[in-house]
Order: structure tokens, then sequence, then C-alpha cells
């Protein structure tokens, strides 16, 4: 099936070039607050396979899993973005440090079901939107957990998990977005960084400042 197009923005194979895998530029600067990230597949042992885009282009891997796939960076409208590329079998997390101040901008999963989740959470406050789309066209699901609050904008799609669905609190306290899309994207304002998220193959999440 072709890969579906989006009506608004760009989609990711126009998103720009990536840089010399493990390379980040000497120009970056360190932060002086770090925060750890892990991504792996939701069923340890499980082939995954994604990419994932962040505001800060300061990314290290922090085991040997993450150093041994690709880090480098990315270029759009002239920004630059920190991206990590994994594809990976192993029963044990990606896990890899940023500044505390980014955020995920961009997340794809090509394979397998990926499970993402972060450390110290700095910031529930910061606004931005959220579009969840399936590239190709077939329905596939998410689970969306950030530190501050969600409101539902366009196109939302709840409607898979009787007593599930929606926006909930989740066990940890926190908002979480469940949903299921095929066209289009799902649309969300929200505060705060991620915290935790379950997303299928096919899905692609984008946040915007």
């Amino acid at each position: 099936m072709s890969e579906r197009t989006h009506d608004r923005r760009t989609i990711v194979k126009n998103l720009g070039v990536v840089g010399a895998a493990g390379v980040l530029s000497a120009t970056t600067a360190i932060a002086a607050s770090r925060r750890k990230v892990e991504f792996g597949a939701k069923y340890a042992g499980n082939k995954i396979d994604f990419e994932a885009w962040f505001t800060s282009t300061d990314v290290e891997g922090e085991n040997a899993i993450a150093r041994n796939n690709e880090i480098g960076t990315k270029s759009k409208n002239e920004d630059s973005y920190g991206y990590i590329s994994v594809s990976t079998s192993s029963e044990n997390s990606c896990q890899y440090s940023i500044p505390s101040d980014s955020f995920i901008h961009l997340i794809r999963v090509n394979s397998g079901e990926l499970e993402f989740e972060t450390g110290d959470v700095p910031d529930s406050d910061t606004e931005s939107d959220v579009e969840i789309g399936s590239m190709s066209g077939d329905r596939t699901r998410y689970h969306v957990s950030v530190a501050g609050d969600i409101s539902p904008r366009d196109n939302v799609e709840n409607t898979f998990l009787i007593g599930q669905d929606g926006i909930v609190t989740d066990v940890n306290g926190n908002r979480r977005m469940n949903g299921n899309v095929t066209d289009g994207e799902d649309t969300y304002d929200i505060s705060g960084q991620f915290v935790q998220m379950n997303l299928e193959p096919d899905i692609q999440l984008e946040r915007y400042a």
C-alpha cells in the first residue's frame, strides 16, 4: 500500500538529511541538566524498528544497544534535530540522555510495538500540538501520557477499547490519550513533556511547539 500523504505538513520522506552516524556537531552546546529516555519493544525480545527526533542535537547513547544503533542529526526548515534510528530484537531497551529542557519532536514506528518511558520530567507547562497518523492508511493504535494536560482537537477516533478509550488519568497520575487512527491525523493540544508511550506499527507522532 502506498504511503499516505499529509494535507497539512510534509511527511517524513521530505524531512531532511541524516548527519554522520554517531557524530554530533562540534558546536552543540552541552546542557548542565540531562534526563534519560528509553525506547524498546513492548514485549521483550520482539523485533522493533523505529526512528525518533529530538529538539536538541545533544543526544548521547547510555548503553551498548543505543550506541550500536544510529545517532546523528537531521535538518528541516532550517532547524536541526537530534536523531536516532534503531532496529533491534534485544530484550533490553535503548537508553539515551538528552537535555532536560528538550522535547521529542517526532517518532516513526516502522515495525514492532514501541514502548517509550522517561525519568525526571521537569516541564508540565510548555504548550504544543501533537499529530498522530497512520503512515500506510491502515488502522493503528496509540497510548500516550504527558506530564501536563491533553485536549482533543480534530479527527480523534477513540472507540477501540470500551471503558479505556479517550483521555484518562493513568496509574501514575499523568494524563493519557488512547486512540486509533486510519486516515488523516488525530490532533491534540498538550502541555508538558511526553512521559510514556505505547505505539503500534505504522504510527507517526509529531509534536509542534
